[in-house]
């Protein structure tokens, strides 16, 4: 269905397909149930069922997949995948497969690359997630990646990453800090430059700057020893 003033807009084969009014040179080409909302302008949907993109998302694309959706974002697009979700002025962002990940929150020119429940919000603009499951960067943490793993999560910490491992955190304005593997590993408080690879519940703390850990087992480096280090 293509509803009046949606002027130079188009729908190509599919089922129960809609453009809404005043949205403008915009396209669906085949698939099932997806709607492109009012006040859109330059945006296309290509195949997959119950795609959406909703007002004042100019400019954006979903190729395929199931129930992805862009809200109030420009420039932004999805790819495949299943209820993937960029919203709230999340602008030139994207979503390359998986399920259930979200970009949302003023968190611009970010993206995710597959993995189920990842996300990017709250102003971390330029951050990345690629893999894994249920892990986050949030709070204005920008620039900073997570690749794979499970629950890792980067907040408040610009310039910082976390590459597998499960449960592991940088946050408290900790940037420009590193996770490697591990589980339940954590750089926080100000411990900025600060890195942990592997072990298990190993801590850079209290504004412990240019510290690492390498390994081992419930090791702590804390109370502002900075450029400090401990080895298994």
């Amino acid at each position: 269905q293509l509803c009046y003033f949606s002027d130079n807009s188009s729908i190509v084969g599919g089922f129960g397909n809609i453009i809404y009014k005043d949205t403008l040179r915009s396209s669906i080409i085949g698939g099932f149930q997806n709607s492109i909302s009012f006040t859109v302008s330059n945006s296309s949907i290509i195949g997959g069922t119950g795609n959406s993109i909703f007002c004042f998302s100019d400019d954006s694309t979903i190729n395929g997949g199931y129930g992805n959706q862009i809200r109030t974002s420009c420039d932004s697009g999805i790819l495949g995948g299943k209820y993937n979700c960029i919203c709230c002025e999340s602008n030139n962002s994207s979503i390359v497969g998986g399920a259930n990940n979200r970009i949302q929150y003023y968190s611009n020119r970010s993206s995710i690359i597959g993995g189920c429940y990842n996300c990017v919000v709250n102003y971390s603009c330029e951050s990345s997630i690629v893999g894994g499951r249920r892990n986050r960067i949030d709070t204005s943490s920008c620039c900073s990646s997570i690749m794979g793993g499970c629950r890792n999560c980067i907040q408040d910490s610009c310039r910082s990453s976390i590459i597998g491992g499960k449960c592991n955190e940088i946050y408290n304005d900790s940037n420009d800090s590193s996770i490697v593997g591990g589980y339940g590993n954590c750089v926080c408080d100000s411990s900025s430059c600060s890195s942990v690879i592997g072990g298990y519940y190993n801590c850079v703390l209290d504004n412990s700057r240019e510290s690492s850990i390498v390994g081992g087992e419930y090791n702590k480096i804390c109370g502002y020893s900075c450029q400090s280090s401990i080895l298994g």
